[in-house]
Formats: C-alpha cells, sequence, structure tokens
C-alpha cells in the first residue's frame, strides 16, 4: 500500500497516508485520501465538479538536474 508522503489531505487533514491518493487535475496542490473520497468529502474551498485524479503509485520528482527523490512503497 502506499504511503503519501510530504501529502496532506485537504479535508480530514491526515498527514503521510496510507492508500490511494486523489489529486484535482485543475487545481494545484489539492489531494484527498481515499476515505475522504470516497465518502464524497471535499473543502468549501473545492469544486465538485473538477475531475480527481487518483494516484496509486508512488511518484518520483525531479529535485535537480542530477538528482531524484523516489517515495518508496511501505
Amino acid at each position: 500500500m502506499p504511503t503519501n508522503k510530504g501529502i496532506v489531505c485537504d479535508y480530514c487533514a491526515a498527514k503521510d497516508f496510507e492508500g490511494l491518493r486523489y489529486c484535482c487535475e485543475i487545481c494545484k496542490n489539492y489531494d484527498l485520501c481515499d476515505a475522504c473520497y470516497n465518502n464524497g468529502e471535499e473543502s468549501l474551498q473545492h469544486s465538485k465538479s473538477h475531475p480527481m485524479k487518483c494516484i496509486s503509485e508512488p511518484i518520483i520528482r525531479q529535485v535537480s538536474s542530477n538528482y531524484a527523490i523516489t517515495i518508496s512503497l511501505v
């Protein structure tokens, strides 16, 4: 099960949560944990009409041209 290191659910404020992550395809930096997404929860500042994308794999983020950070599955 993936651990979402450095991610905070924008509804319940869970940090580094395990499980699936859902991010808005329109708003930058809007994420929901699996439980909040499946319960239909959303913050008042976000529109339910925006499409959400399920992130089930760890993400490799480019830090510089020479280094990358890999978030491993734990």
